[in-house]
């Protein structure tokens, strides 16, 4: 009859000072120590991996959600930066001409923050 190893991973549980070992049965062999099914290094490396593949897609998604939050604050400040310019100065101006420089470039950042908002969406560059 085969000899019977017991796994060699220590426990924490709830109230036990110091932890004790794994009562399960040791069925693989590795650094010189049994381990049970659960407790082996190739066990823990995948739940591992899993574990960091699983936290790197929320925190990819974080990114993604907080990329359009700030796409979509600039273009709600790039419109009413040039709404307000055409409620305020177009009524003071008594030049045309910075009146209309000024609202090229608020209409440009407006048309640039939209850009930005969509490619966010998509996924696209930051």
């Amino acid at each position: 009859m085969a000899e019977k190893h017991r796994c060699s991973a220590t426990v924490y549980g709830q109230g036990v000072i110091g932890g004790y070992l794994c009562s399960r049965e040791g069925t693989v062999q590795a650094d010189g120590k049994w381990w049970c099914h659960q407790h082996s290094p190739a066990a823990k490396a995948t739940r591992e991996a899993k574990w960091e593949a699983s936290f790197d897609a929320r925190r990819a998604e974080r990114e993604r959600q907080d990329r359009i939050s700030d796409a979509e604050r600039d273009y709600r400040d790039a419109a009413v930066a040039w709404a307000e310019h055409r409620l305020t100065d177009g009524a003071l101006c008594a030049d045309a001409k910075p009146w209309w420089d000024k609202d090229r470039a608020l209409l440009n950042a407006f048309d640039a923050s939209k850009a930005a908002l969509d490619a966010a969406k998509k996924g696209g560059a930051q």
